[in-house]
């Protein structure tokens, strides 16, 4: 079964070739993280490269030189000038694994796979190829929008807020990554190339919308007003000397906050335990916090609130974050041979930290040495030579990780994705939960139960657990533990992501179950990894976010930073798919099992990299600009006619300018010389967002959007996250999959981000009741009915949650 390389100290994926064909934040993560992993990547770059290399937040970048971000994208590539249709390019193909384009309208993917039929193309785009808005223009800005995440972010007396940092293009590419290389193994293993066609737009519907659509249809889907904001109070919160954070939503948390401020009369008050009643008291009690938390430097309420194990991190900015203390413990920051300095990858294989590459190339750096011979000519596949495209399309491999065996032990958002990802994948997971431990995020649903079993109406629960089978398992008890062991045993994969102390209480090292099965994949994903002062911490993504650096670009400039709203989980799940997929890779490489550890800040900290590259490279601090970007002006949130609609606007060209101008003000508006560029746009901001105001608030928000975008520019109506799945685009790229599920039944939830032939469909099973297949999934791992029904007996295995 497994490879031979003739490196045993070969990156996982040495035997990989990339040709990255496009521009911008995705693809070059995309292209990234197969050069972290040891992959071949050459990037080809339009004549003056990639627009990337000119981006940046808090500086220009000199003529000749590259942005930070790109330097960290871009580096250990090669380059080369010209367009994928190129015969120079082309003649690469026939050794090419993978292809990774941004959806360029003028390439012609049924040809390309027809002859090639051994590539896996990748197509990351805005809207993806396929869908009535396939080519629309889009942005950052615009596609949060369009997605849902943008409305029910922000406070409440000012439009909605983005999530800063490009979160939407790097989203694209982790939730491309572990897809991409399952294709590329299954083609390894004599299986054929294929097409994922990549929506951004799609991927935010999964990670950017918290899944709110499934609340409106757990409630009935009932009419609805403008979007409530998700606040959080205490949430973010200013210090003595700078800012820190809190996540109190458990009742325990709230009651050991509350002791920590000098209130614990409070502590049983069911008002105070109420976070709707906290916000309905305004001032009064920010004032109580405020006037303990004031009093006391950040590292005197991280050190109070971790004595009470309530949740808390500093927020940090691009500056204070590479002082950070976990994250100089880990050494999670490396300086390059050429003095600078970024994140290193997010994950470890076997303890081996990785080391990220140094080179930066120019564009076309590598013009003279690449040509027909660089790569070989891979073999054709084990199934044929394809003459043609229905060839092709009649073996669809959308479930290359079929007869595999997934250990699911993880809980929350962050967990259950990653191993959602491999199950969509085609691996057999067993979702494993204790009888007085159930998943948390079954216990968010009461409000909507219409049965006593209420625990099975949390809806984040509902839309992410699904392609699973489910166990429950009391592995405080010695026989609980020696069914795991047994299922371990036959696994392909175990993956976990307690804080270390409490998968360590059950045995499960990285030592102990590699012991016990050679040849398995153990993805643990601790919060902030497996060693560092932090450790045995616990972290949510209200504490993840403003730590590494994403709350400190969010917000208004003349408030606080504002939470994404859970888009670390997203982020660190993707992130951990990714990981598993390297380590299957260097397993079927080295014919032996791995250990893994994705850690979830570190993931954070990869994805908003900007605030940090910015501050070490030029000493510069990125800050909160609301809804404008120093790449595009005007760029706003405005209001329509409509109560609680918003219309997102970005103008990213000159081009885009003037037809903007003629749409809202005419011929006079276009030509007027104060805004010819895009400097002179940015500077009289404030005057162009009274311009676009007007003209937008005389419109419905989806009309005015409409207009916009038929004149080129990039445009998107706030959408509700509620109803998300009327969305014309989501509805034609048929994201949202109808599953029958036992008790809450049919119900819409999204499959995968991305189109693929042959494949309709991606969801395989709905959400597992608790317990529900106790008695299948021990039979097959050798248990007799007489031990299966003293399990039971005795509290070991149950169909429904202790004490509930």
């Amino acid at each position: 079964m497994a490879r031979t390389v003739s490196d045993e100290n070969a990156g996982p994926l040495a035997d990989v070739r990339v040709l990255e064909c496009g521009q911008g934040v995705a693809v070059g993560q995309l292209g990234k993280l197969f050069v972290d992993a040891g992959a071949d990547v050459i990037k080809v770059e339009p004549v003056g490269g990639d627009r990337l290399r000119r981006v940046a937040a808090t500086v220009e970048v000199p003529e000749g030189e590259d942005g930070a971000l790109f330097r960290f994208l871009g580096a250990g590539k090669r380059s080369i000038i010209g367009r994928l249709d190129d015969e120079r390019v082309t003649s690469l193909l026939p050794g090419v694994d993978v292809v990774i384009e941004d959806g360029d309208p003028d390439l012609d993917i049924d040809a390309l796979r027809a002859a090639h039929p051994r590539v896996v193309v990748v197509s990351i785009s805005p809207y993806g190829r396929s869908g009535p808005w396939a080519g629309r223009p889009a942005t950052d800005l615009t596609l949060q929008a369009e997605s849902g995440g943008l409305q029910f972010r922000g406070p409440t007396d000012r439009p909605p807020i983005q999530a800063g940092g490009l979160i939407t293009e790097f989203l694209g590419a982790l939730f491309a990554a572990a897809p991409t290389l399952a294709a590329v193994l299954e083609v390894q293993a004599g299986g054929d190339g294929t097409h994922l066609d990549v929506s951004i737009h799609d991927v935010m519907a999964l990670a950017g919308s918290n899944h709110l659509d499934l609340v409106h249809q757990l409630a009935g889907s009932p009419e609805v007003g403008p979007p409530v904001r998700t606040l959080d109070t205490p949430g973010i919160e200013r210090a003595a000397d700078g800012l820190v954070a809190f996540n109190t939503n458990a009742g325990h948390m709230m009651q050991m906050f509350l002791l920590m401020i000098g209130h614990p009369d409070l502590m049983d008050d069911p008002v105070y335990l109420s976070l709707n009643e906290r916000l309905a008291m305004g001032p009064t009690w920010q004032s109580m916090i405020d006037t303990w938390t004031t009093a006391h430097t950040v590292d005197e309420i991280v050190q109070s609130a971790v004595e009470l194990r309530v949740p808390v991190a500093p927020c940090h900015d691009g500056a204070s974050i590479v002082t950070d203390e976990q994250l100089v413990a880990r050494e999670a920051f490396v300086t390059g041979a050429d003095g600078f300095v970024r994140p290193r990858p997010p994950y470890r294989l076997d303890g081996r930290r990785l080391e990220p590459a140094d080179e930066v190339p120019r564009p076309g750096a590598h013009d003279a040495e690449v040509g027909p011979s660089t790569w070989s000519a891979r073999s054709t596949s084990a199934s044929g030579s394809m003459d043609d495209l229905s060839a092709v399309r009649s073996m669809p491999n959308g479930r290359p990780l079929e007869g595999l065996l997934v250990v699911d032990l993880t809980s929350w958002w962050v967990g259950t994705l990653t191993t959602q990802f491999l199950g969509r994948l085609g691996a057999d997971v067993v979702h494993v939960e204790g009888p007085g431990r159930p998943d948390g995020m079954r216990l968010t649903g009461k409000m909507f139960a219409r049965t006593e079993a209420w625990w099975e109406y949390g809806h984040m629960f509902a839309a992410v657990d699904t392609d699973r089978r489910a166990i429950a398992v009391d592995l405080a008890s010695e026989d609980g533990r020696e069914v795991l062991w047994r299922l371990i045993e036959r696994a392909d994969f175990l993956v976990e992501n307690f804080a270390p102390r409490v998968a360590e209480s059950w045995g499960l090292t990285h030592e102990a179950v590699l012991a016990r099965n050679p040849g398995i994949v153990y993805l643990r994903m601790p919060a902030f990894g497996l060693d560092g002062p932090w450790r045995d911490r616990p972290a949510f993504a209200q504490t993840i976010e403003p730590m590494s650096t994403m709350s400190s670009i969010t917000g208004y400039p003349d408030g606080k930073p504002v939470s994404k709203g859970g888009l670390p989980d997203p982020v660190g799940g993707s992130t951990g798919a990714w990981a598993a997929m390297v380590a299957h890779a260097e397993r079927l490489r080295t014919g032996r099992g791995v250990a893994v550890e994705s850690v979830m800040l570190e993931a954070a900290v990869n994805v908003s990299a900007q605030p940090a590259l910015e501050f070490l490279a030029h000493g510069t601090t990125m800050g909160r600009h609301g809804n404008r970007s120093s790449h595009a002006a005007p760029q706003g949130v405005y209001p329509s006619v409509a109560d609680g609609e918003w219309v997102a606007v970005s103008v990213v060209d000159d081009a885009q300018w003037r037809s903007l101008a003629g749409l809202i003000g005419g011929d006079a508006l276009a030509a007027d010389p104060r805004f010819a560029t895009h400097g002179d746009r940015f500077a009289a901001h404030d005057e162009l967002d009274a311009l676009l105001a007007a003209w937008t608030v005389s419109r419905r928000a989806d009309a005015a959007a409409d207009e916009l975008v038929a004149a080129g520019v990039p445009a998107g109506s706030c959408r509700d996250p509620r109803t998300l799945r009327r969305h014309p685009q989501y509805v034609g790229r048929g994201v949202f999959e109808t599953v029958d599920h036992p008790v809450l039944g049919a119900i819409e939830v999204p499959g995968q981000p991305y189109r693929q032939p042959g494949m309709e469909t991606w969801i395989t099973r709905p959400a597992p009741t608790f317990g529900q297949h106790n008695t299948e999934v021990l039979r097959e791992a050798g248990f007799t009915p007489e031990e299966i029904a003293g399990l039971e007996a005795a509290g070991v295995i149950a169909d429904r949650p202790r004490d509930l």
